[in-house]
C-alpha cells in the first residue's frame, strides 16, 4: 500500500495525469513562400514571416491543450488584428466551433463559440 501511495505522489509531483495528450496535426501549419504569399512578405518581410510561423506553431500547441477545444481544425494569421512589425495575432478554430485569437506569446486574447 505504501509503495502505491509513493508512486501516486511521485506521479502527481512530476505532472503525470490520466488525461489524454491533445491530438496535434502539424500539417495545419501554413507553409509561407514568397511566391504564394506576396502580400504577407511585403508587409512583414522575411524575418516577420519567420516570426509568424513560430507564433502559429505556439498557437497550435497552446489551443490543442485548451479544454474548450476538442480538436484544432484550422489556423491562420488575422490580418485585421495583426500589426507589422510587432503584433502577430493568429486565430485558431476547433471542430466544436470554438475560435481563439492568440498573440505572438501564445496568450489567448479572446475566444468565441461560433454556434
Amino acid at each position: 500500500m505504501f509503495r502505491y501511495l509513493s508512486w501516486s505522489a511521485l506521479a502527481l509531483m512530476t505532472g503525470c495525469s490520466t488525461q489524454q495528450a491533445p491530438v496535434i496535426d502539424a500539417s495545419l501549419l501554413p507553409v509561407y513562400s514568397p511566391q504564394l504569399h506576396t502580400n504577407t512578405y511585403a508587409r512583414w518581410g522575411e524575418e516577420g514571416v519567420q516570426r509568424i510561423s513560430r507564433a502559429q506553431r505556439q498557437a497550435l500547441y497552446a489551443i490543442a491543450r485548451q479544454p474548450a477545444c476538442d480538436q484544432v481544425t484550422f489556423l491562420a494569421l488575422t490580418e485585421t488584428m495583426s500589426q507589422p512589425p510587432a503584433t502577430i495575432v493568429t486565430f485558431v478554430e476547433c471542430r466544436n466551433r470554438w475560435r481563439f485569437y492568440i498573440d505572438q506569446d501564445a496568450r489567448v486574447l479572446s475566444s468565441e463559440h461560433r454556434g
